[in-house]
């Protein structure tokens, strides 16, 4: 049963301000990274499992999972998973501490 994909604004943030970086280099791999983040984000609501636990310790983050975006491994979705969704918490570059950005 594929789950209903919701995101926050963070999350809808963090991929527009991904892909306006990576525009600055080429535009044609910012559209890609945002297909694949797509892609990966779809997948996730087909089997939301693959991701594995963030591990983070704050009760309100400690149920977040993490995925790798597809073909674009720096970047990271991290998400809460319900029983009729799937909630795309935030999208993040793999080079920042995580458990820094998410426990504020």
């Amino acid at each position: 049963m594929k789950l209903r994909i919701l995101k926050t604004p963070a999350a809808d943030g963090d991929l527009a301000g991904h892909a306006e970086y990576i525009a600055t280099d080429s535009v044609e791999r910012a559209l890609a990274f945002l297909d694949c983040a797509r892609r990966t984000i779809e997948e996730l609501a087909e089997y939301p499992n693959l991701g594995k636990p963030a591990g983070l310790r704050r009760k309100k983050t400690r149920d977040l999972r993490m995925r790798l975006v597809r073909k674009h491994r720096r970047y990271v979705i991290l998400y809460r998973v319900t029983r009729n969704e799937i909630l795309i918490v935030r999208v993040l570059h793999g080079a920042m501490d995580i458990s820094q950005v998410m426990e504020r």
